[in-house]
């Protein structure tokens, strides 16, 4: 199956110690029609956790991952508050449209921001699977709590 991470699970780092396997099949992905929002509540400290939220000129950069299922659901279990979602994801190589599962949450509020050592897991995710410098730096530019 195909995993869709357009957060913190785009980090290498976490994707492999969640999912418990290293050297993961990945592919850079978009999702037309979303945008990022951090509208998620974090239960640990209150800060705003991402989330997708359907935008008609949206456009969502991430990775899809290969996982078993087993492996999404050791993944799902980091996932607290987010439902199991279908989507469908455009690769730039190999050009191809792919069927995908990703965590959607139920937004809790507009004026939540993330934490900047969070914002910075997804930042050294998209830099690491080198999502375009003009998407890296809205992330970048995206306001953090303290």
């Amino acid at each position: 199956m195909w995993y869709f991470a357009y957060a913190s699970n785009m980090n290498r780092r976490q994707i492999e110690a969640r999912a418990q396997r290293t050297q993961l099949r990945w592919m850079m992905a978009r999702l037309d029609g979303y945008v990022v929002q951090f509208n998620k509540r974090s239960t640990v400290d209150q800060s705003g956790k991402a989330n997708i939220v359907p935008d008609g000129s949206g456009v969502v950069w991430g990775v899809i991952f290969e996982l078993s299922e087993g492996e999404f659901q050791r993944l799902a279990r980091f996932e607290g508050g987010y439902s199991r979602k279908t989507i469908e994801v455009a690769c730039v190589e190999p050009t191809a449209r792919f069927s995908a599962e990703t965590f959607v949450a139920k937004p809790e509020g507009s004026d939540l921001l993330p934490t900047s050592q969070y914002l910075q897991i997804i930042l050294d995710g998209a830099r690491e699977h080198e999502l375009s410098a003009d998407y890296q730096a809205q992330l970048a530019s995206i306001r953090t709590a303290g």
